[in-house]
């Protein structure tokens, strides 16, 4: 039996890799980096999901590519945010299918996966990232 197919968008390639490490057993991976066209990838790999990974400060870009997802011709995929920075909010945005928010441990995150493949809106609130050394340092 063949694996689903994820379609990941990830800024960050610290986090890139570890999303793609935690979901690499249970999910077949196209990972994209920023420059790179999710709808094409979306049309060519025809993904069963589709996650997009927030970078702190990146949820009007992350936004924006969900708006173009969502007016794909056809049936797009189920799209969740994942946000482990709090960049988004609170968790009760209308436009993604689901939402994670906090720091995830790969079980929680394929919980969270399975659950949006079953045809639920999942939303998790997992416990918030510490800041940076740089951000106590500066008080924010």
């Amino acid at each position: 039996m063949s694996r689903p197919r994820l379609l990941l968008l990830a800024r960050g390639a610290r986090e890139r890799l570890r999303l793609v490490d935690a979901l690499a057993a249970t999910y077949e991976i196209e990972a994209l980096g920023p420059d790179e066209e999710a709808l094409r990838a979306l049309r060519r790999s025809r993904p069963a999901l589709v996650l997009i990974a927030l970078a702190e400060g990146g949820a009007a870009d992350a936004l924006f590519t969900l708006r173009a997802i969502r007016t794909e011709a056809g049936q797009p995929p189920p799209v969740a945010l994942f946000d482990p920075h709090g960049a988004l909010g609170a968790p009760d945005h209308p436009l993604p299918d689901g939402i994670f928010t906090g720091e995830a441990t790969p079980e929680a995150l394929l919980a969270f996966l399975s659950a949006l493949r079953a045809g639920a809106r999942p939303r998790v609130e997992g416990p918030r990232r510490k800041p940076s050394l740089l951000r106590r340092l500066l008080g924010r």
